[in-house]
C-alpha cells in the first residue's frame, strides 16, 4: 500500500512539473460504443417463415479497445495532479513552492490593508458630505441631531448645514446649538427681506427696494411686539440672516455682496446678530425652487437645534408673527 502511495505521489508531482497528463488506471478504461447495426439486404432476408422464426445467431464480442486520450487542456492536468495530491494528503508546498504559493495565495482572504483604503475612502467622502451641509451619518438618525435633507422639515432637527460668515471662513449653523435661532432665509434682491433687515433706519441697499403695499417693520421691532423679547439685550437667543440669493434672484451671493449687504444695514458686529451666505450648493437642480420658495420669512430652532415653527414663503406652515416670533418668547421661558 506503501508502494502504490509512493508511485501515486511521484506521478502527479512529475505531472505537475512538466504538464504531462497522468495515466490511466484500468477501472477508468472503457470499451467504445458498439458500431449500429446495419440494415439487412435483400439477400439477407429470411428466405421462409421458419427461418425467421429462427433465433439469429449472437455476433462476436469485439476485442476491448482503449480510445487514445485526449490532450489536457491547458492547465488541466496539474490541477487534477494538485487535486490528487491534496486527496492523498500531501501538502502543496512539498512538491513546488512556487505553485504552492500561487494556488494558496489565490484562496487567501484580501490583504489588510484594502479594508483600510475603502475606510480612508468612506470618511474622505463622509467629510465631503458633511461639508455640504444637506448629508445625514451613515445612520441617519434625527435624533443625533442632523437631517439628511434640504429645505429644513419643521418638527425634525435643523440641516447640520455649513455656510460662510463674512470673512469667507466656513460656519457650521451647528455651533450655535444651546441658544433659540431665529433664521431667516434672504434673498437680496427681496423687498421684504429688505424691510426686515433695515433695523437701524439706512432704508434699502442701494439698487433695491424696501416692500411698501403693505410696509413691513425690522425684525427687532416685530419680535419685540410680538414675543415681548428685546433682540439686542436678551441673552440665549441668536438672529441669523442666511443670505441664500444673491444681488440676482437666479444665483448664489458672493462674499463681497454679503459683506456689502452687511455694511449698509450696520450688522457687521452687531449683539446676537450673525450674517451667513451660502453657496450654490443649496441652488443646485431641485433645491433652487426648493430655496426660493423659502423666502421671505423666519424659523425658529430651539436649544436642542430641533425646527419648531416655520414661517418661511408666501405660504408659510405658520403664521410668522403670532406663531413664529411669539415662539421665540416661549422658548426663552423654558
Amino acid at each position: 500500500m506503501d508502494t502504490t502511495r509512493s508511485l501515486l505521489v511521484a506521478a502527479a508531482a512529475l505531472t505537475l512539473l512538466c504538464g504531462c497528463p497522468q495515466p490511466e488506471s484500468p477501472a477508468s478504461r472503457q470499451a467504445p460504443p458498439a458500431p449500429p447495426a446495419a440494415a439487412p439486404t435483400p439477400a439477407e432476408a429470411p428466405a421462409s417463415p421458419a427461418e425467421a422464426r429462427a433465433p439469429a445467431p449472437a455476433p462476436r464480442a469485439a476485442s476491448p479497445q482503449v480510445a487514445p486520450a485526449a490532450p489536457p487542456a491547458p492547465g488541466e492536468s496539474a490541477g487534477e495532479s494538485l487535486a490528487l495530491l491534496e486527496g492523498l494528503g500531501v501538502g502543496i508546498d512539498a512538491v513546488d513552492p512556487k505553485v504552492g504559493r500561487a494556488h494558496a495565495g489565490a484562496r487567501r482572504q484580501p490583504r489588510a490593508r484594502r479594508p483600510r483604503r475603502r475606510r480612508a475612502s468612506e470618511e474622505s467622502l463622509a467629510r465631503v458630505a458633511r461639508a455640504s451641509g444637506v448629508e445625514d451619518d451613515a445612520s441617519g438618525s434625527p435624533a443625533q441631531g442632523k437631517a439628511p435633507y434640504w429645505p429644513p422639515e419643521k418638527g425634525r432637527p435643523f440641516p447640520d448645514a455649513t455656510f460662510f460668515d463674512l470673512s469667507g471662513q466656513p460656519f457650521p449653523l451647528r455651533r450655535l446649538r444651546g441658544k433659540v435661532l431665529l433664521i431667516e432665509p434672504i434673498g437680496i434682491s427681496c423687498g421684504a427681506c429688505q424691510s426686515f433687515a433695515d433695523v437701524n433706519g439706512a432704508g434699502p441697499l442701494p439698487g433695491f427696494h424696501k416692500q411698501s403695499n403693505p410696509p413691513l417693520d425690522p425684525v427687532d421691532v416685530l419680535l419685540k411686539r410680538f414675543a415681548g423679547v428685546d433682540l439686542y439685550d436678551t441673552p440665549g437667543v441668536i438672529h441669523v440672516q442666511l443670505l441664500l440669493f444673491g444681488n440676482s434672484p437666479r444665483r448664489a451671493p458672493t462674499q463681497a455682496e454679503a459683506e456689502a449687504w452687511a455694511e449698509h444695514f450696520r450688522l457687521r458686529g452687531k449683539r446676537n446678530t450673525v450674517v451667513l451666505w451660502g453657496d450654490g450648493r443649496y441652488l443646485k437642480g431641485e433645491l433652487f425652487a426648493a430655496s426660493y420658495a423659502l423666502v421671505p420669512g423666519f424659523w425658529v430652532v430651539d436649544r436642542r437645534f430641533v425646527l419648531r415653527s416655520d414661517g418661511t414663503g408666501h405660504r408659510p406652515q405658520d403664521d410668522p408673527y403670532r406663531v413664529t416670533l411669539a415662539l421665540v418668547g416661549d422658548l426663552l421661558r423654558e
